[in-house]
């Protein structure tokens, strides 16, 4: 049921400010209307609402349910908060072991790449010295007399 009251007794059941209520005003989302250079609103409220103080106190109970039942909401958005919060944890940890096991598997494969590399540069070094080797083998060698010719002349 659809009552009129002040703005201030608007708030007050509505649980909210004047200005909330100005607001809703200039929004339009509240219907208002001027009597005797006062601004009354409307407010929806239950039929029990302000005809007597019974009606008054059932109005309470009510709000006072509502407010139990936000505060049993907020309750479980705590307990939802603090699960995702949990889980958020275990995965940061979880994430930082991959990434200690990652640079350890890196570590580990540098060195053994290192280590070909060395290997390979050794049997490289020792080939290049057969082949030099080999390349002096293969040169025409001085007879003899040639040598004995060129000591004598020298």
């Amino acid at each position: 049921m659809k009552q009129w009251m002040t703005v201030k007794e608007a708030a007050d059941i509505l649980g909210t400010t004047e200005r909330t209520i100005y607001r809703q005003l200039k929004s339009g989302k509240i219907e208002s209307r001027v009597e005797n250079d006062r601004r009354l609103v409307a407010v929806n409220c239950p039929d029990t609402v302000l005809t007597s103080e019974n009606q008054y106190v059932d109005f309470l109970y009510h709000l006072k349910q509502l407010l139990s039942e936000k505060d049993a909401r907020i309750e479980q958005q705590q307990h939802e908060i603090e699960y995702l919060r949990n889980d958020l944890a275990e995965t940061h940890q979880r994430t930082d072991q991959i990434i200690q096991q990652m640079q350890a598997d890196f570590e580990s494969t540098k060195e053994r790449s290192d280590t070909i590399i060395l290997q390979l540069t050794r049997q490289l070094d020792a080939l290049t010295e057969q082949n030099q080797l080999l390349l002096e083998d293969l040169r025409p060698k001085q007879r003899w007399y040639h040598r004995l010719l060129v000591w004598n002349n020298a």
